[in-house]
């Protein structure tokens, strides 16, 4: 995603997950999805699991932008519990310029 965030006309608004998708060329029907960390502007969607249908037809039919989310793509009936949801807002792997790393990567690879 770094090369989206480099000066694009990709994307008129980051925070509008249908345009990053969309620019990602990402569709949401082909994977499952755990969301986590959710700061929006209108909370219409929980943390947790969800179908790509289910969230396809959350981010188009709402006009949500999201401030804080991440968002774990996995193939389609993938689904384990999750003890320690996925977080970016006060990750400082995230924010000290390394390069982020997965971080439900190690339970889904037991």
């Amino acid at each position: 995603m770094n090369l989206i965030l480099e000066g694009t006309d990709q994307v008129k608004f980051f925070t509008n997950i249908k345009e990053v998708f969309s620019a990602l060329n990402i569709s949401c029907h082909d994977y499952d999805w755990f969301v986590s960390d959710i700061e929006t502007n209108d909370l219409v969607i929980s943390e947790g699991w969800h179908s790509g249908f289910e969230l396809e037809k959350t981010i188009t039919s709402n006009d949500v932008q999201f401030i804080w989310a991440v968002f774990s793509a996995f193939p389609i009936g993938t689904r384990f519990a999750v003890a320690e949801p996925p977080y970016v807002d006060g990750n400082s792997n995230y924010w000290n310029a390394s390069e982020p790393k997965p971080q439900l990567e190690k339970l889904f690879l037991k």
